[in-house]
């Protein structure tokens, strides 16, 4: 709504205010007996309220339209002035009560078109008083009845008259000029004042919201202020849902941890808000807080160990920490291992290959008995398997370096699939896939079918009595994905930090070294492998490579 159109409403109903006093004004005295009011003055008077009346409703109907704003402001001035003119020739001319009502008609001029309005309707006023005044005081004009006929009235008399009304007109717009510019700039000073206040407020509610740390607030009585996007994602919670609800009620594991900091005198601690959500919190004293609220103490903690007064809480996010340390840990298992490799590798192979070689020459030079014979086959037996395990710990602890290529991922998962469907552990489980093709990455095309071999053979390991495996490839930017899904046992909770160490695992005849390669492998290509499980529920591993280029292909899908 424009300033001149809220002027110019305001006035229409104070115009309509005024109009219905002087009807009210004018049954009375024309219900009066012998009044003068009675004759024909009070129809003229009747006739001005139904004019101004129906000029009133043409004002509101133009307003409503909100178009030639400005001519309307101009018609309304003169509508008033000729109004005031109209009543000051009604009611004696210059000796009139009503003159009053020409400075009134200045002051809404200055109102509404501020210091040309003022200056107009004093013009006009002048001059139709002038005018009028001279009518009736040569004679020209008739009076409006006999009785309002003027005194004879001598010049300087006249003359005194006009020129005490025009000061009076000239002094009220000079006046009325002012305090509308004045009021003018005021008005501008305080919409500038609200438009850099609404942007400051914008500003730091963009900030706020924007800020990757969880910001929360409490009130002096621990209850849920505030929220950011970024807190509402760690807590797993909406800020609908905690406004106004105590902090113990809401997030009761954090308000455990931070009364427990707080009453050891420290404002810092961790906290998970959620499974697997570890968070680092720092709690400071809330400046500012609405009012209402109590000032926080000058200690920042109370005996009991909370805070005194309202509270500002942030929250740091320690998923990607941990996540961090947990590869850092594995890095230096590994770097562990390599060496380890590099001292024992000899040291095992080569008695080993001398045993292994002296049990089969023994048993081609002199005849065994039959249970001699099978003690032969297990020495020879677990020999190969003692072998197999020194070979993978070598290509896990001493990888070679990856051959680098812009490798399409859905041929080589599908090419996989197709070999491992012969391979004897893939007997006994169904395998499905949906693979999107067009997904380029940068990598290694034997490491990524060996990574996606362990993670088959892993799968297919966990169900000895049968099962489903999914293989699903697409697209989660800025990644493609490898999905293998299974319907096995699932993995405790206390497993799953651990299964990509060497040597961990929960198979009777397992080595221990399958999902660390797997590991290995992703990590060094750039991406990641995560594994969602629950005990009873499967276990579904992703590997994530970042994704290069996706080229439109459609997707296939087999069974």
């Amino acid at each position: 709504m424009s300033a001149l159109y809220r002027r110019l409403v305001w006035l229409t109903a104070f115009r309509l205010l005024t109009v219905t006093a002087l009807l009210a004004a004018t049954v009375v005295l024309s219900f009066r007996a012998g009044d003068p009011l009675t004759g024909p003055v009070a129809g003229l008077l009747y006739g001005l309220i139904a004019a101004m009346y129906a000029l009133s409703l043409g004002y509101i109907v133009t307003l409503r339209r909100r178009s030639k704003l400005g001519a309307l402001a101009l018609g309304q001035i003169a509508g008033d002035v000729l109004t005031a003119t109209f009543l000051v020739y009604l009611t004696g001319g210059p000796d009139s009560l009503f003159t009053i009502l020409y400075p009134l008609a200045i002051v809404n001029a200055a109102v509404v078109l501020h210091r040309r309005g003022a200056v107009m309707s004093a013009i006009a006023s002048a001059l139709l008083f002038s005018a009028v005044s001279a009518g009736l005081w040569t004679g020209f004009l008739p009076p409006a009845a006999t009785y309002l006929a003027a005194e004879t009235m001598t010049g300087p008399r006249f003359a005194l008259d006009l020129i005490a009304n025009g000061s009076a007109f000239v002094l009220t717009a000079a006046l009325a000029s002012y305090l509308a510019d004045q009021l003018r700039a005021a008005g501008e000073r305080v919409t500038e004042a609200e438009a850099g206040f609404a942007q400051l407020s914008a500003l730091h509610e963009a900030i706020v919201r924007s800020v990757p740390s969880g910001i929360l607030t409490t009130d002096a009585r621990g209850r849920v202020t505030f929220m950011n996007p970024a807190a509402e994602k760690l807590a797993g919670l909406a800020l609908a849902d905690v406004r106004g609800r105590e902090l113990e009620t809401s997030l009761p594991a954090l308000a455990a941890a931070l009364a427990s900091r707080l009453a050891a005198g420290e404002e810092h601690g961790e906290a998970s808000l959620r499974p697997g959500a570890p968070v680092a919190f720092t709690v400071s004293p809330l400046s500012g807080a609405p009012a209402g609220s109590p000032a926080p103490e000058t200690s920042p903690t109370t005996s009991g160990g909370r805070m005194g007064g309202a509270q500002i809480i942030t929250l740091e996010d320690l998923t990607t920490i941990r996540r961090m340390e947990d590869a850092v840990r594995r890095a230096e298992g590994l770097a562990a291992a390599g060496k380890l490799a590099a001292g024992l590798a000899h040291e095992i192979r080569n008695p080993l290959a001398s045993m292994c070689g002296s049990v089969e020459l023994l048993r081609g030079t002199f005849p065994v008995q039959n249970e001699n014979s099978r003690l032969l086959d297990i020495v020879l037996r677990e020999g190969e398997r003692l072998n197999a395990l020194v070979t993978d710990f070598l290509a896990f602890a001493r990888p070679s370096p990856p051959a680098l290529s812009e490798v399409e991922l859905g041929e080589v998962v599908g090419e996989t699939l197709k070999v491992f469907a012969n391979d004897p552990q893939a007997a006994r489980v169904s395998i499905s896939s949906s693979i999107s093709g067009g997904l380029i990455v940068r990598g290694d095309a034997a490491q990524i079918r060996q990574a996606l071999w362990n993670l088959l053979a892993n799968s297919a390991q966990a169900q000895p009595d049968g099962g489903a495996v999914t293989v699903t490839v697409a697209a989660e930017q800025p990644y493609a994905v490898v999905h293998v899904t299974d319907q096995g046992p699932g993995i405790d909770a206390a497993d799953l930090s651990r299964i990509f160490e060497p040597f961990f695992t929960t198979k009777e005849k397992g080595t221990g070294l399958g999902l660390a390669t797997v590991h290995r492998i992703v990590d060094g290509l750039g991406g990641r492998v995560d594994v969602v499980s629950e005990p009873g529920r499967g276990a579904r591993f992703s590997l994530r490579l970042p994704l290069r280029e996706l080229r439109l292909r459609r997707s296939v899908s087999a069974a």
